[in-house]
Protein backbone atom coordinates (compact mmCIF):
# COMPACT_ATOMS: atom_id res chain seq x y z
CA UNK A 1 0.00 0.00 0.00
CA UNK A 2 1.19 3.76 -0.41
CA UNK A 3 2.73 5.29 2.32
CA UNK A 4 0.81 8.30 3.00
CA UNK A 5 3.42 10.04 5.07
CA UNK A 6 4.16 13.74 4.03
CA UNK A 7 7.12 14.67 1.49
CA UNK A 8 7.52 18.63 1.66
CA UNK A 9 10.27 20.79 0.70
CA UNK A 10 12.14 21.99 3.61
CA UNK A 11 15.20 24.17 3.35
CA UNK A 12 15.78 23.20 -0.59
CA UNK A 13 15.73 19.53 0.47
CA UNK A 14 13.06 16.76 -0.40
CA UNK A 15 12.28 14.29 2.38
CA UNK A 16 11.54 10.73 1.03
CA UNK A 17 8.54 8.71 2.28
CA UNK A 18 5.94 8.67 -0.04
CA UNK A 19 5.21 7.38 -3.40
CA UNK A 20 4.67 11.08 -4.70
CA UNK A 21 7.06 13.86 -3.77
CA UNK A 22 5.12 17.28 -3.68
CA UNK A 23 5.93 20.87 -2.60
CA UNK A 24 3.08 23.10 -1.75
CA UNK A 25 3.31 26.83 -1.55
CA UNK A 26 0.68 29.39 -1.35
CA UNK A 27 -0.32 31.84 -3.39
CA UNK A 28 2.46 34.60 -3.92
CA UNK A 29 0.19 37.35 -4.32
CA UNK A 30 -3.53 37.13 -3.02
CA UNK A 31 -4.21 35.41 -0.05
CA UNK A 32 -6.46 31.83 -1.30
CA UNK A 33 -9.36 33.13 0.79
CA UNK A 34 -9.06 36.35 -1.05
CA UNK A 35 -8.53 35.33 -4.66
CA UNK A 36 -11.46 32.94 -4.53
CA UNK A 37 -9.10 30.49 -7.24
CA UNK A 38 -9.36 26.47 -6.54
CA UNK A 39 -5.94 25.42 -5.68
CA UNK A 40 -3.96 24.22 -8.60
CA UNK A 41 -2.64 20.41 -8.26
CA UNK A 42 -0.39 20.15 -11.29
CA UNK A 43 0.78 15.97 -11.59
CA UNK A 44 3.78 15.22 -13.89
CA UNK A 45 4.45 12.50 -16.73
CA UNK A 46 6.32 10.19 -16.82
CA UNK A 47 10.40 10.42 -15.53
CA UNK A 48 9.36 14.21 -14.68
CA UNK A 49 9.89 15.41 -10.70
CA UNK A 50 8.13 18.44 -8.80
CA UNK A 51 9.86 20.78 -10.35
CA UNK A 52 8.93 19.99 -14.20
CA UNK A 53 6.09 21.65 -14.74
CA UNK A 54 7.46 25.50 -13.17
CA UNK A 55 7.11 26.75 -16.57
CA UNK A 56 3.74 27.06 -15.50
CA UNK A 57 4.44 28.29 -11.74
CA UNK A 58 6.34 30.99 -12.17
CA UNK A 59 3.25 32.52 -14.63
CA UNK A 60 0.49 31.82 -12.36
CA UNK A 61 1.42 33.56 -9.29
CA UNK A 62 -2.34 34.25 -7.57
CA UNK A 63 -2.85 30.49 -7.33
CA UNK A 64 -1.95 28.55 -4.58
CA UNK A 65 -0.42 25.74 -6.47
CA UNK A 66 0.91 22.21 -5.33
CA UNK A 67 3.44 20.19 -7.37
CA UNK A 68 3.96 16.60 -7.44
CA UNK A 69 6.56 14.63 -8.87
CA UNK A 70 6.55 10.67 -9.95
CA UNK A 71 8.48 8.08 -7.66
CA UNK A 72 11.98 7.93 -7.91
CA UNK A 73 12.95 11.15 -9.55
CA UNK A 74 13.26 13.18 -6.85
CA UNK A 75 13.50 10.70 -3.44
CA UNK A 76 14.22 6.95 -3.75
CA UNK A 77 12.35 4.42 -6.45
CA UNK A 78 10.11 1.93 -4.20
CA UNK A 79 11.19 -1.46 -4.24
CA UNK A 80 8.51 -2.74 -5.94
CA UNK A 81 5.69 -2.16 -8.32
CA UNK A 82 3.12 0.20 -8.44
CA UNK A 83 -0.09 0.92 -10.57
CA UNK A 84 -1.84 4.45 -11.59
CA UNK A 85 -4.12 3.40 -8.80
CA UNK A 86 -2.35 3.29 -6.34
CA UNK A 87 -0.68 6.70 -7.27
CA UNK A 88 -4.17 8.29 -7.35
CA UNK A 89 -4.82 6.92 -3.68
CA UNK A 90 -1.63 8.76 -3.14
CA UNK A 91 -2.21 11.70 -4.17
CA UNK A 92 -5.58 12.08 -2.28
CA UNK A 93 -4.34 11.09 0.50
CA UNK A 94 -1.70 13.81 0.10
CA UNK A 95 -4.19 16.67 -0.71
CA UNK A 96 -6.23 15.44 2.32
CA UNK A 97 -3.10 16.15 4.77
CA UNK A 98 -2.83 19.59 2.80
CA UNK A 99 -6.30 20.10 4.00
CA UNK A 100 -7.60 20.38 0.23
CA UNK A 101 -11.01 19.49 -0.36
CA UNK A 102 -11.44 21.23 -3.99
CA UNK A 103 -9.30 21.93 -6.56
CA UNK A 104 -8.23 22.51 -10.14
CA UNK A 105 -6.03 19.76 -11.07
CA UNK A 106 -3.91 19.60 -14.28
CA UNK A 107 -2.73 16.39 -15.10
CA UNK A 108 0.57 16.59 -17.57
CA UNK A 109 0.87 12.96 -20.14
CA UNK A 110 1.21 10.40 -17.91
CA UNK A 111 0.14 12.75 -15.16
CA UNK A 112 -2.92 12.69 -16.68
CA UNK A 113 -3.34 8.86 -16.20
CA UNK A 114 -3.31 10.14 -12.28
CA UNK A 115 -5.72 13.17 -12.72
CA UNK A 116 -8.69 11.05 -14.48
CA UNK A 117 -8.00 8.18 -11.64
CA UNK A 118 -8.54 10.65 -9.06
CA UNK A 119 -11.75 12.81 -10.86
CA UNK A 120 -13.46 9.73 -10.50
CA UNK A 121 -12.21 8.40 -7.47
CA UNK A 122 -13.02 11.99 -5.20
CA UNK A 123 -15.47 13.69 -7.90
CA UNK A 124 -16.18 16.68 -4.98
CA UNK A 125 -12.81 17.22 -4.79
CA UNK A 126 -11.90 17.70 -8.38
CA UNK A 127 -13.73 20.65 -9.54
CA UNK A 128 -12.15 21.28 -12.65
CA UNK A 129 -9.71 18.60 -14.46
CA UNK A 130 -7.29 20.20 -17.05
CA UNK A 131 -5.94 17.13 -19.13
CA UNK A 132 -2.28 18.33 -21.32
CA UNK A 133 -0.96 15.71 -24.10
CA UNK A 134 -2.48 12.65 -22.98
CA UNK A 135 -4.77 9.90 -22.92
CA UNK A 136 -7.41 7.21 -22.12
CA UNK A 137 -4.65 4.85 -22.17
CA UNK A 138 -5.66 1.38 -23.31
CA UNK A 139 -5.85 0.91 -26.80
CA UNK A 140 -4.65 3.88 -27.61
CA UNK A 141 -1.48 3.54 -25.52
CA UNK A 142 -0.70 0.37 -27.67
CA UNK A 143 -1.42 2.58 -31.08
CA UNK A 144 1.40 5.35 -29.36
CA UNK A 145 3.67 2.65 -28.30
CA UNK A 146 3.61 0.85 -31.77
CA UNK A 147 4.05 4.87 -33.60
CA UNK A 148 7.03 5.53 -31.13
CA UNK A 149 9.09 1.89 -31.78
CA UNK A 150 8.61 2.46 -35.55
CA UNK A 151 10.37 5.58 -35.53
CA UNK A 152 13.00 4.68 -33.44
CA UNK A 153 13.93 1.51 -34.25
CA UNK A 154 15.75 2.41 -37.40
CA UNK A 155 18.34 4.24 -34.78
CA UNK A 156 17.73 2.11 -31.79
CA UNK A 157 21.35 1.61 -30.63
CA UNK A 158 22.14 5.40 -31.44
CA UNK A 159 18.89 6.45 -29.33
CA UNK A 160 19.82 3.99 -26.18
CA UNK A 161 23.01 5.88 -26.27
CA UNK A 162 21.72 9.32 -26.57
CA UNK A 163 19.15 8.46 -23.27
CA UNK A 164 21.80 7.19 -21.35
CA UNK A 165 24.28 10.27 -21.83
CA UNK A 166 22.53 13.14 -23.90
CA UNK A 167 19.11 13.29 -22.75
CA UNK A 168 18.38 16.77 -24.48
CA UNK A 169 19.37 15.04 -28.13
CA UNK A 170 17.60 11.73 -27.33
CA UNK A 171 14.00 13.84 -26.96
CA UNK A 172 14.46 16.40 -29.46
CA UNK A 173 11.64 14.46 -31.65
CA UNK A 174 8.98 15.08 -29.06
CA UNK A 175 9.32 18.33 -29.43
CA UNK A 176 6.81 20.48 -32.28
CA UNK A 177 8.21 20.70 -35.69
CA UNK A 178 7.64 24.60 -35.27
CA UNK A 179 8.56 24.94 -31.67
CA UNK A 180 12.52 25.52 -32.39
CA UNK A 181 11.55 28.88 -34.18
CA UNK A 182 8.69 29.90 -32.34
CA UNK A 183 9.84 29.51 -28.80
CA UNK A 184 13.15 28.40 -28.35
CA UNK A 185 13.44 29.35 -24.99
CA UNK A 186 11.00 26.87 -23.76
CA UNK A 187 12.47 24.11 -25.83
CA UNK A 188 16.15 25.15 -24.02
CA UNK A 189 14.32 24.91 -20.88
CA UNK A 190 12.76 21.78 -21.72
CA UNK A 191 16.13 20.09 -22.82
CA UNK A 192 17.63 21.57 -19.29
CA UNK A 193 14.92 19.83 -17.17
CA UNK A 194 15.82 16.17 -18.65
CA UNK A 195 19.02 16.86 -17.04
CA UNK A 196 18.26 18.28 -13.79
CA UNK A 197 17.98 15.55 -12.19
CA UNK A 198 19.03 13.46 -14.30
CA UNK A 199 16.75 10.30 -14.31
CA UNK A 200 17.40 6.96 -14.18
CA UNK A 201 16.85 4.03 -16.59
CA UNK A 202 15.30 1.61 -13.91
CA UNK A 203 13.04 4.96 -12.78
CA UNK A 204 12.11 5.12 -16.78
CA UNK A 205 11.11 1.35 -16.36
CA UNK A 206 9.26 1.44 -13.61
CA UNK A 207 7.09 4.79 -14.83
CA UNK A 208 6.62 2.85 -18.18
CA UNK A 209 5.49 -0.34 -16.65
CA UNK A 210 2.74 1.48 -14.51
CA UNK A 211 1.78 3.64 -17.74
CA UNK A 212 1.36 0.75 -19.87
CA UNK A 213 -1.29 -0.78 -17.49
CA UNK A 214 -3.56 2.09 -17.68
CA UNK A 215 -6.68 2.21 -19.27
CA UNK A 216 -9.71 4.34 -18.73
CA UNK A 217 -11.90 3.90 -21.87
CA UNK A 218 -14.81 2.35 -20.46
CA UNK A 219 -14.90 4.76 -17.62
CA UNK A 220 -14.81 8.21 -19.46
CA UNK A 221 -18.72 8.91 -19.30
CA UNK A 222 -18.39 9.16 -15.43
CA UNK A 223 -15.90 12.11 -15.20
CA UNK A 224 -18.63 14.72 -15.01
CA UNK A 225 -16.71 17.84 -13.60
CA UNK A 226 -15.73 20.85 -16.40
CA UNK A 227 -12.65 19.29 -18.45
CA UNK A 228 -10.34 21.07 -21.00
CA UNK A 229 -8.14 18.75 -23.16
CA UNK A 230 -5.20 20.48 -24.52
CA UNK A 231 -3.04 18.80 -27.13
CA UNK A 232 -0.27 18.90 -29.42
CA UNK A 233 -0.71 18.92 -33.21
CA UNK A 234 2.62 17.41 -33.57
CA UNK A 235 2.63 15.33 -30.79
CA UNK A 236 4.05 12.01 -31.98
CA UNK A 237 4.74 10.27 -28.26
CA UNK A 238 0.78 10.41 -27.01
CA UNK A 239 -1.48 11.36 -30.45
CA UNK A 240 -3.80 12.98 -31.00
CA UNK A 241 -6.47 11.33 -31.50
CA UNK A 242 -6.21 10.41 -27.59
CA UNK A 243 -6.93 13.70 -26.49
CA UNK A 244 -9.81 13.86 -28.91
CA UNK A 245 -11.27 10.38 -27.52
CA UNK A 246 -11.23 11.81 -23.84
CA UNK A 247 -12.85 15.23 -25.02
CA UNK A 248 -15.52 13.41 -26.66
CA UNK A 249 -16.42 11.06 -23.99
CA UNK A 250 -16.14 13.27 -20.94
CA UNK A 251 -19.54 14.79 -20.66
CA UNK A 252 -18.54 18.00 -19.77
CA UNK A 253 -15.02 18.27 -21.87
CA UNK A 254 -13.87 21.14 -23.94
CA UNK A 255 -11.01 20.79 -26.93
CA UNK A 256 -8.08 22.63 -27.56
CA UNK A 257 -5.60 21.81 -29.92
CA UNK A 258 -2.21 23.84 -30.05
CA UNK A 259 0.75 24.49 -32.20
CA UNK A 260 3.35 22.13 -30.50
CA UNK A 261 4.51 18.52 -29.75
CA UNK A 262 4.41 16.59 -26.80
CA UNK A 263 5.69 19.36 -24.12
CA UNK A 264 3.10 21.78 -24.09
CA UNK A 265 3.73 23.62 -20.86
CA UNK A 266 6.86 24.41 -22.52
CA UNK A 267 6.17 24.74 -26.10
CA UNK A 268 3.18 26.37 -25.21
CA UNK A 269 3.51 30.24 -24.15
CA UNK A 270 -0.51 30.51 -24.08
CA UNK A 271 -1.00 27.49 -22.04
CA UNK A 272 -1.17 29.48 -18.37
CA UNK A 273 -3.62 32.30 -20.15
CA UNK A 274 -5.96 29.14 -20.54
CA UNK A 275 -5.69 27.35 -17.46
CA UNK A 276 -6.85 31.00 -15.44
CA UNK A 277 -9.65 31.13 -18.52
CA UNK A 278 -10.19 27.55 -17.65
CA UNK A 279 -10.37 28.52 -13.98
CA UNK A 280 -12.68 31.27 -13.94
CA UNK A 281 -15.21 29.09 -16.07
CA UNK A 282 -14.63 31.17 -19.30
CA UNK A 283 -14.91 28.88 -22.40
CA UNK A 284 -12.03 27.33 -24.01
CA UNK A 285 -11.53 25.39 -26.77
CA UNK A 286 -14.11 23.63 -29.09
CA UNK A 287 -16.89 21.61 -28.20
CA UNK A 288 -16.41 17.68 -29.85
CA UNK A 289 -19.66 16.19 -31.14
CA UNK A 290 -20.07 12.39 -28.30
CA UNK A 291 -19.03 9.43 -29.43
CA UNK A 292 -21.09 7.19 -29.00
CA UNK A 293 -21.20 4.35 -25.72
CA UNK A 294 -18.67 1.87 -26.43
CA UNK A 295 -20.32 -1.62 -28.04
CA UNK A 296 -20.54 -4.91 -25.72
CA UNK A 297 -17.34 -5.77 -28.31
CA UNK A 298 -15.59 -2.38 -26.99
CA UNK A 299 -16.46 -3.00 -23.82
CA UNK A 300 -15.29 -6.73 -23.75
CA UNK A 301 -11.89 -5.91 -25.31
CA UNK A 302 -11.41 -2.90 -22.88
CA UNK A 303 -12.57 -5.46 -20.07
CA UNK A 304 -9.94 -7.94 -21.62
CA UNK A 305 -7.40 -5.27 -21.42
CA UNK A 306 -7.55 -4.27 -18.19
CA UNK A 307 -7.54 -8.14 -16.87
CA UNK A 308 -4.37 -8.57 -18.84
CA UNK A 309 -2.88 -5.37 -17.01
CA UNK A 310 -0.40 -4.81 -19.72
CA UNK A 311 0.42 -3.77 -23.00
CA UNK A 312 2.84 -6.45 -25.37
CA UNK A 313 4.38 -3.16 -27.09
CA UNK A 314 4.80 -1.18 -23.98
CA UNK A 315 6.69 -4.45 -22.34
CA UNK A 316 8.90 -4.55 -25.16
CA UNK A 317 9.31 -0.72 -25.13
CA UNK A 318 10.27 -1.24 -20.80
CA UNK A 319 13.01 -3.98 -21.89
CA UNK A 320 14.63 -1.42 -24.46
CA UNK A 321 14.88 1.32 -22.45
CA UNK A 322 16.01 -0.52 -19.20
CA UNK A 323 18.29 -3.21 -20.74
CA UNK A 324 18.69 -1.94 -24.55
CA UNK A 325 16.91 -4.11 -27.10
CA UNK A 326 18.15 -7.63 -27.61
CA UNK A 327 18.70 -9.09 -30.97
CA UNK A 328 15.85 -11.39 -31.17
CA UNK A 329 12.92 -8.71 -30.02
CA UNK A 330 14.71 -6.29 -33.08
CA UNK A 331 14.04 -9.18 -35.42
CA UNK A 332 10.32 -10.50 -33.49
CA UNK A 333 9.65 -6.43 -34.62
CA UNK A 334 10.93 -6.31 -38.01
CA UNK A 335 7.47 -5.75 -39.06
CA UNK A 336 7.01 -3.02 -37.24
CA UNK A 337 9.05 -1.06 -40.03
CA UNK A 338 6.46 0.56 -42.94
CA UNK A 339 4.11 -1.05 -40.62
CA UNK A 340 0.47 1.66 -40.15
CA UNK A 341 -0.68 1.79 -36.85
CA UNK A 342 -4.21 1.81 -35.58
CA UNK A 343 -3.81 5.79 -35.30
CA UNK A 344 -2.61 6.19 -38.66
CA UNK A 345 -5.54 4.33 -40.23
Amino acid sequence: MPDYRLARRKGGKLKRGRLLPARDFPALELPLKESGRLPLVLVPGLGCGVDFLNPLTNLLPDFRIIQVGLPGVDAKLPGRRFSTDELALDLLGLLEKFGIDQCLLLGYSMGGFIAQRLALLRPSMVQRLLLLSTSPGGVSTDADTGRVLQLLLPTWPDWVGKIRSRQHEAYAWVVGKNSNEKNPQGVAAFYASRNKPVVRLETYAAHLYCAFRFTNRALLGNIRCPTLVVHGRDDQLVGIAGGRELASRIPEARFLACDAGHITPYESPQLPSWISDFAEGRDCGERLNPLPPLSSRELIRDREWRASRTSRLGLVAMLAISKGLPVWVKRRLGFLRGRRTAADE
